[in-house]
């Protein structure tokens, strides 16, 4: 199956459930500031879902798939950040 070997975390809805926190900051380095600013307005949204699969390296993240789906901005977001 994909991403077998890591953490899987279901579709949610939102508001953002901020004990995710560390892994939205690691998903967000290197995404402009306007991006990152629209992905955190949607995922404070009750009709955004998000899900994603994250393999921690020790006591960080180093691999995430991020998903959200953003019906109220129309968009659909895909994140895929590695060290």
């Amino acid at each position: 199956p994909y991403r077998e070997h890591w953490r899987r975390e279901h579709w949610t809805s939102g508001p953002f459930d901020s004990r995710f926190e560390d892994y939205l900051q690691f998903a967000l380095l290197g995404i402009d500031m306007q991006r990152a600013d629209a992905i955190r307005k949607a995922l404070a949204s009750p009709r955004t879902y998000y899900a994603f699969f994250v393999y921690d390296h020790r006591d960080h993240p180093g691999d995430i798939d991020w998903f959200i789906v953003d019906p109220d901005g129309g968009r659909l977001y895909l994140i895929n950040h590695n060290t």
